[in-house]
Order: structure tokens, then C-alpha cells, then sequence
């Protein structure tokens, strides 16, 4: 009997569908003498179609097992996988970390080359510009010398300045 039926407390005789199911709440002893060979059939029927629905639906759940075990196949697979690449990626990071500290070292190591290599040039012009003037000056010594020819040695006596004067 339907709860709504309990609580109110009517009694009705009528056959009524209960709400939770297909099968008929209350069926009247008439009914129940002309159907029972229909309902015999039917209920084997009925029982052929659970049994048919239980194996479809353990079809139905292995082979979702089947396809949960492939996708979580898949997900480990894909897992180690990315695992390998995030550690390669991290490899790639620290080799390039090392090459840029490596162009860091080189690039002071040239700066520094580069400063001293200024220097000595600056060293070379300076010793070429003292050269030139060391060899001026040279050459005006020398210019400024007169060879005297034919004259007695020691007739200048001890002043050789006033004996060219005279």
C-alpha cells in the first residue's frame, strides 16, 4: 500500500502502482487466478531479462575495468615520460647556466686582455715618439761638430775656444 494510502488509513482494493517499482502494490484474487499461467512465462521472461541485463552490465563494468586499467596504463606511461623530460629540460637548464657563466668568465677574461693589449699599444707609441726624439736629438749633436783639418795637434793649447776665435 502507498504511504500516502497508510497514513490517511484508507483501503482501497483497486490494483495501484507503487512509485518505487513496476510491479503492482496489491492485486485482487481474480486477477491473480487468470494470470498466474501469464505470470509464470512472464516472470521467467522477466528473469531471462535480469540475468541478460546482469551479464551486459558485468560486460558493461569489465570492460570499463579494462579501459580504467588502459587509461591508468597510459597516465604511467605518460608519467615516466614526462618525468624523463622535465629531467632532460633540467639538464638543458644547468648546461645552459654553465655556458653562460663560461661566456661571463671569457667575456672578463677579454675585457681584461682588451685593457692590457691597450696599454702595451699605448706603451709601443709612446717608446716610438722617445725614439724619434732620441734620434733628433742625436743628429743635432752631430750637426752642431765641425772637423777641423790640418792643424797640429795640441796647438790649440789649453784654451781650444779662444785659439778658433783668433
Amino acid at each position: 500500500m502507498p504511504l500516502s494510502q497508510r497514513k490517511s488509513g484508507k483501503n482501497t482494493s483497486k490494483s495501484t502502482q507503487s512509485r518505487l517499482s513496476n510491479f503492482p502494490s496489491k492485486v485482487s484474487a481474480e486477477t491473480r487466478d487468470d494470470k498466474s499461467e501469464a505470470n509464470t512465462s512472464t516472470g521467467q521472461a522477466m528473469e531471462e531479462e535480469y540475468c541478460e541485463s546482469n551479464e551486459k552490465e558485468k560486460t558493461v563494468e569489465a570492460g570499463s575495468d579494462v579501459t580504467l586499467a588502459a587509461i591508468a596504463s597510459l597516465k604511467s606511461d605518460f608519467s615516466s615520460k614526462l618525468d624523463g623530460i622535465l629531467s632532460a629540460i633540467d639538464n638543458v637548464k644547468k648546461d645552459v647556466s654553465e655556458c653562460a657563466k663560461r661566456v661571463l668568465e671569457a667575456d672578463v677574461r677579454i675585457s681584461a686582455a682588451e685593457t692590457s693589449l691597450q696599454a702595451r699599444v699605448q706603451a709601443l707609441e709612446n717608446n716610438k715618439e722617445l725614439e724619434g726624439k732620441v734620434r733628433d736629438l742625436k743628429t743635432r749633436s752631430r750637426r752642431s761638430n765641425q772637423r777641423l783639418v790640418n792643424l797640429p795637434e795640441g796647438a790649440e793649447g789649453e784654451d781650444a775656444y779662444a785659439f778658433l776665435e783668433k
